[in-house]
């Protein structure tokens, strides 16, 4: 009888998602409009295509509290499962919950897929790893997350080189999350991981919580959104399903808070939080591995986070405005070293790059030469860097702007 029942839950829930389905269909022309930052104008970057450490902090992409936000941003941290493909992440601002500078990021796609939540229904003897709590319980069902195979997968992806490089590892704090035991009277307990499954308090429900306090709501069609039901976009939740010990919840892309067996394999996409405090910014222009490159940026494309460089010995950059010139010093590192020029021609976010080998002289007209890069070019409104990539994760010197005298009238 019990098996009747979890097969009843899960006709169920199939219904009810369709049913979900059914009625947000007028809203799926918001979902689709989405975009990445605000248009704007000038000759600044977009936000979503360069953003400062504390635009990364701030209110500058965190949600609102309607699971919404002004600005959709991205960066690129870590690899799938593959080993190969980038993993993307949302920037979700703060969590007041971690100590220092730091930012929440959640994965915009699985990281992996055929993943479950456990691959049993018994009832596991509690262990200390499973959470900690007020008073430890004797036993746990197997919908609990502290205790789940999901759990035990997140927390090998943490310290896996294959998904996370050592540098990129050091970058990642622990975040301490709260969970309910259906079993034990719905006690909060808590668990500490530097990959953490998301909340979803409530069958159908469209928001998703994040951070410490569960105070970061991501609305269905803002970060969740895509109308499919295969295996590998579903993704498990760490909230229990109230009703049966052997059901967990999901986060049904484009619907909502839905549940299944937890032997079912689904995809993951977890929520981390990344350490800022040596981060100077975020761009998404590419560094050139050889020679000079020049392209627009597209509203999607994805940010990579630059640490500071002072004491990698990259080099020294100074630019003149009045003259055009970008003076470039290569330093003593054995590391591929690049110039980055970025900027925006009023509509179209841009940057150029250039390997630099030595000591060189770049005018603003070699750039302005380039047939992604705009006609007439403001070094003033640029952000100039030089950088390197070691670990996969890439370190930068900013620019300086030379003392420009003024030439006295004859």
């Amino acid at each position: 009888m019990r098996r009747l029942k979890h097969n009843f839950k899960k006709g169920m829930a199939f219904v009810l998602t369709f049913a979900m389905i059914a009625g947000l269909v007028p809203a799926m022309s918001g979902g689709a409009n989405k975009v990445q930052a605000a248009s704007g104008s000038g000759t600044e970057p977009s936000v979503s295509a360069y953003a400062t450490k504390t635009q990364l902090m701030d209110n500058t992409f965190a949600p609102n509290a309607d699971g919404t936000a002004e600005n959709y941003g991205m960066i690129v941290f870590g690899k799938k499962s593959d080993g190969i493909t980038a993993q993307e992440w949302y920037i979700l601002g703060e969590d007041k919950g971690v100590s220092g500078d730091n930012t929440i990021i959640f994965a915009t796609s699985p990281i992996a897929t055929g993943q479950k939540f456990n691959s049993s229904y018994d009832n596991k003897s509690f262990a200390s790893s499973f959470g900690v709590y007020a008073s430890n319980p004797s036993e746990v069902y197997a919908n609990h997350y502290g205790a789940s195979e999901l759990r035990v997968a997140l927390q090998g992806m943490a310290t896996n080189t294959n998904y996370f490089t050592t540098a990129e590892q050091g970058l990642m704090n622990a975040t301490t999350v709260k969970t309910k035991d259906t079993k034990n009277s719905n006690v909060t307990y808590t668990t500490t991981d530097k990959l953490y499954a998301l909340q979803g308090n409530n069958y159908g429900d469209k928001k998703l919580l994040a951070g410490t306090s569960d105070s970061t709501v991501l609305a269905v069609y803002s970060y969740w959104d895509g109308y499919s039901w295969s295996n590998d976009s579903v993704f498990w939740l760490r909230s229990p399903y109230a009703d049966d010990a052997n059901i967990a919840s999901l986060g049904f892309t484009g619907s909502g808070v839905g549940s299944r067996n937890v032997d079912y394999d689904y995809a993951v996409r977890p929520a981390s939080n990344l350490n800022l405090s040596s981060v100077l910014f975020a761009s998404a222009a590419t560094a050139a591995s050889s020679d000079t490159k020049s392209e627009k940026i597209t509203d999607s494309a994805a940010m990579t986070l630059r640490l500071d460089g002072t004491g990698k010995d990259i080099g020294t950059v100074t630019y003149n405005t009045t003259t055009g010139d970008i003076k470039v010093v290569k330093g003593s590192t054995s590391q591929t070293v690049a110039l980055v020029v970025q900027g925006k021609d009023g509509t179209n976010d841009w940057y150029y790059s250039k390997q630099i080998t030595g000591t060189e002289t770049i005018n603003v007209s070699a750039i302005e030469a380039e047939s992604n890069t705009p006609a007439s070019i403001n070094l003033s409104a640029c952000k100039i860097w030089l950088e390197i990539t070691e670990d996969n994760v890439s370190y930068a010197v900013n620019a300086e702007k030379e003392i420009e005298k003024s030439i006295p009238p004859m």
